[in-house]
């Protein structure tokens, strides 16, 4: 109908709405869509409504967004493709085509009207047209043949319809409708989206057929209507809502470009390249990247950075470390605390990280870093911030140790490196307290080009899981050992 190719992720979206029991009815009266940007997510929902429209005589929608405004802006543009493919008109050329779909431009009203059929599916129409020659006569019945029946014998007649209206309970309430969908509602946060859903879902209750449709891309808090329904389908049950959610993991490196092709349906299916992707990320950065295309819902203060069921499941018996490690201290914000870690992998691949040292103050660091340095002869890495930087400032006077700073986006990374290897099963501990304490407290804290280990945010003192995650990324950044070659001399 509107002479667009289908893209798998579409024709995936429209077999979850059209999921059916063997009692004809939905398996999903309500369906919650999450899908990023420039991935299809609209025009699929909103080819199934049209096709249910073109389907099913009487078939009526009501179709609602952000706003008012971007609703009759996206009906609009189908609009125009079913009136450029020749299926449909625009109101002042209604009676010139009573076999097509007349779209009425209303000013944030816009509605599509299909041709008036009864129960055997013939368009009702007027003498004037059918005298005019405008329908096939074998298709069509006059409105005055139908008013000359009695009561009993005049057939049903039906009409399909899709509105576009403004995101309000009693915009929506007004139009009679089966399907209701709620598009971008991730922007309709707090108690708004919370009052239109409230004001919605009864309207479904008489109708056996009938679908609740709400889709979107994350919004700034995981709070509100789309957040709740989506914790509902990924939680399942007998009475979750049909969910179909293209995101990224909470532990994801939004950074990480196989992570772009592993979420983002519209890289496989052509529908935008990795090119455009790049341009967009430059343009928005990490944070509001990983929300719009990505579907990284961003952390709140009360939501942990690490999982702990991961973390319980990743503990193993102490193991000594080997002579190569990654060595790295962080010290808290006020000066409090300062910890030093030690972090390796083994043939495998696999990390390990340890806390040599944690106490309270930091006097006590200098001299234990610059021995443990000297002992392993290795350097140490640190995060180039103020609390950090005294001890630094110290540990060079002694000498002979090599110290490797790194700024907020080296520890950004550090810190996703080592969540990434504990959601990927790839992170071992020794169930150290300093660590599991951090781990238990640890939240995320947004910044300008990503996320970190939130000093104040989180609930316990993070700074041994910051100097964990600086070790690994330190031993991954060691010189590969050099091969020893065996000489016979004589």
């Amino acid at each position: 109908m509107l002479g667009l190719d289908l893209k798998p992720q579409g024709e995936t979206l429209a077999r979850l709405l059209e999921a059916r029991g063997r009692d004809g009815l939905y398996l999903y009266p309500e369906t919650v869509v999450e899908m990023p940007r420039r991935s299809t997510k609209t025009t699929a929902i909103l080819d199934t409504v049209l096709g249910r429209a073109q389907t099913r005589p009487g078939y009526r929608c009501v179709y609602t967004a952000q706003s008012g405004t971007i609703a009759s802006r996206v009906l609009i543009e189908h609009a125009k493709l079913l009136i450029n493919n020749g299926l449909a008109v625009e109101s002042p050329a209604k009676r010139q085509h009573p076999d097509k779909i007349v779209f009425y431009a209303n000013g944030g009203r816009e509605r599509l009207e299909w041709p008036r059929l009864t129960g055997d599916g013939r368009i009702v129409v007027t003498a004037k047209q059918l005298e005019d020659g405008l329908v096939d006569p074998g298709r069509c019945v006059t409105v005055e043949d139908l008013d000359a029946l009695e009561d009993d014998e005049r057939p049903q007649v039906r009409q399909s319809a899709v509105w576009a209206v403004p995101p309000d309970a009693g915009a929506v309430r007004s139009q009679a409708s089966d399907d209701i969908v709620i598009d971008e509602a991730g922007e309709l946060e707090g108690q708004r989206g919370v009052d239109l859903l409230d004001g919605v879902l009864p309207l479904m209750d008489t109708r056996p057929l009938g679908q609740l449709v709400v889709a979107g891309t994350p919004g700034l808090v995981r709070a509100g209507m789309f957040w709740g329904l989506l914790e509902e389908g990924r939680a399942g049950g007998r009475h979750a809502p049909g969910i179909l959610d293209y995101a990224a993991r909470d532990s994801d490196d939004p950074t990480d470009r196989a992570v772009w092709r592993r979420v983002h349906p519209g890289l496989a299916s052509g529908l935008t390249t990795m090119a455009v992707l790049e341009r967009r990320y430059h343009r928005l950065g990490p944070v509001k990247f990983a929300r719009e295309y990505l579907c990284q819902w961003p952390p709140s203060a009360t939501d942990a950075a690490i999982d702990a069921a991961a973390w319980a499941e990743a503990r193993v018996d102490v193991v000594p470390a080997p002579e190569r490690v990654g060595v790295a201290y962080d010290v808290a914000v006020d000066d409090s605390s300062a910890a030093v870690a030690l972090a390796w992998r083994d043939e495998a691949g696999v990390a390990y990280v340890a806390v040599e040292h944690y106490r309270p103050g930091v006097g006590w660091l200098p001299d234990a870093v610059h021995a443990l340095a000297r002992r392993r002869r290795v350097p140490v890495r640190y995060d180039r911030i103020g609390a950090n930087l005294n001890a630094a400032n110290e540990v060079e006077r002694l000498r002979g140790v090599r110290l490797v700073s790194g700024g907020q986006q080296q520890t950004m990374a550090a810190e996703q490196l080592l969540v990434s290897a504990l959601a990927e099963g790839r992170l071992r501990h020794f169930g150290e307290p300093p660590l599991d304490s951090a781990v238990e407290g640890a939240a995320w804290r947004l910044t300008q080009g990503g996320r970190m280990f939130g000093r104040r945010s989180s609930t316990s003192d993070v700074v041994p899981l910051v100097a964990a995650a600086l070790a690994l990324a330190q031993f991954d950044a060691l010189p590969a050992p050099a091969d020893l070659t065996v000489v016979r001399a004589g």
